[in-house]
């Protein structure tokens, strides 16, 4: 019975994790100021994001409604990819929180 008990607690503890962020959220995130580059000419690269003196690689810009444009001056929130490794290998792999065009 405690078996079932502490699997139904787990399920709904990382089911809450998950969801689209609110507004509140966003106002948790630490905002910098970074620029768009588009690296797509080089093979495995796509749009990368420089930010104090480093290149980040997105791997979910196109989750936003941002248009894309070289040499774009955006705000942006992130979080350090863990899992994931670069094909383009220029940079950190992020996943973005969010991203607009500043």
């Amino acid at each position: 019975m405690n078996i079932i008990k502490i699997s139904a607690v787990t399920a709904l503890l990382s089911i809450s994790g998950f969801g689209c962020s609110t507004d509140s959220e966003k106002d948790s995130y630490a905002y910098v100021d970074g620029l768009l580059v588009d690296m797509g000419k080089f093979d495995g690269c796509g749009w990368v994001v420089e930010y104090d003196n480093c290149m980040l690689e997105p791997t979910n810009l196109d989750e936003f409604n941002i248009d894309l444009a070289d040499s774009m001056s955006v705000r942006f929130a992130y979080a350090v990819s863990k899992d994931q490794v670069s094909a383009c290998m220029i940079g950190t792999v992020v996943d973005l929180l969010d991203i607009y065009e500043k």
